[in-house]
């Protein structure tokens, strides 16, 4: 875990997008996720690597309320290398993971991506804010 946290911080003062890919899919974040949720939001706020499905997935299963501002600000990204997907996974995956968290906060998140300009974003938002109300 501690050298996996070193690999994590050293690839992202190095930039070094290969080697995010790489930690991203050969390790295993399920058990003390938690203890990677710092690191994994300023992965997440980054725009040089691929991995913010993946980085909002694990951010999902820890349900941390220290990621809420980082998937907040993620869900409204345009990422160069997502261009193709109109539908929008990576805001949808981020809306889960702030669903997940379920604090007041990560609530009223949600409900200002529900009033997006993006109407794919708001609503995935709508949706899930429907979700938590029944």
């Amino acid at each position: 875990m501690d050298k996996l946290l070193l690999h994590l911080r050293e690839a992202l003062c190095k930039k070094d997008a290969e080697a995010i890919e790489y930690l991203i899919d050969e390790n295993d974040f399920s058990k003390d996720c938690v203890v990677f949720v710092e690191i994994l939001c300023q992965l997440l706020e980054e725009n040089w690597h691929i991995k913010h499905e993946d980085i909002a997935l694990i951010l999902q299963e820890a349900k941390d309320a220290r990621a809420i501002e980082a998937l907040y600000n993620t869900a409204q990204k345009k990422l160069d290398y997502l261009d193709y997907d109109d539908t929008c996974q990576l805001s949808r995956k981020c809306i889960w993971a702030l669903w997940q968290i379920g604090t007041e906060e990560a609530v009223e998140k949600i409900k200002l991506l529900a009033e997006s300009n993006d109407k794919v974003i708001g609503n995935y938002a709508i949706k899930q804010l429907n979700r938590v109300k029944n």
